[in-house]
C-alpha cells in the first residue's frame, strides 16, 4: 500500500486572501497549478456572490510541512487536516505537528461538516437548459 499521499487537507478562506494564498501555494507547494488552488464557490446562504473560497487536496508529508509554514501567514483562513484513510495514530501525529496553529483543525470531517462549522454553503452552478 502506498502511503506517500496519506494526508488530506481542506482550506476555507475569505475572498480577501484567496489570491495571496494561491500565490503562496504556487510559490512552493504546487508551482504548476497552485495559482488556481482555491476556488471562490462559497457564501453564507449558497447564493452568489461568493464570499469565501476553498480547496481539497491529498498531501505528502512535505505538503503538510508547507501548510504548516503557510498557516500563520493567513490567520483568517481555516485548515482542516486528517489522515486518509482515517488513522488515529496519524491524526495524533498531525495534532502534535499543528498544535500551535490556531487556524488548523485536525480530524476527519466531511466537506459538509466543514461547511456547517464555517457557516457556509456551496454556490451551485446554474444549469443552462437551452438545447
Amino acid at each position: 500500500m502506498n502511503t506517500r499521499w496519506k494526508y488530506r487537507a481542506m482550506i476555507v478562506a475569505p475572498l480577501a486572501v484567496m489570491d495571496a494564498i494561491n500565490s503562496a501555494i504556487a510559490g512552493g507547494l504546487d508551482p504548476s497549478g497552485g495559482q488556481s488552488t482555491l476556488e471562490p464557490v462559497l457564501s453564507a446562504d449558497g447564493t452568489a456572490p461568493a464570499t469565501h473560497a476553498w480547496c481539497s487536496s491529498k498531501l505528502t508529508r512535505s505538503g503538510l510541512e508547507g501548510l504548516l509554514q503557510l498557516a500563520p501567514l493567513f490567520p483568517s483562513a481555516r485548515g482542516y487536516i486528517w489522515t486518509d484513510p482515517p488513522d488515529d495514530a496519524g491524526d495524533a501525529e498531525l495534532a502534535s505537528l499543528f498544535g500551535a496553529a490556531d487556524n488548523v483543525t485536525v480530524g476527519n470531517r466531511s466537506p459538509e461538516e466543514i461547511l456547517v462549522a464555517e457557516g457556509l454553503k456551496r454556490i451551485e452552478p446554474e444549469l443552462n437548459h437551452e438545447s
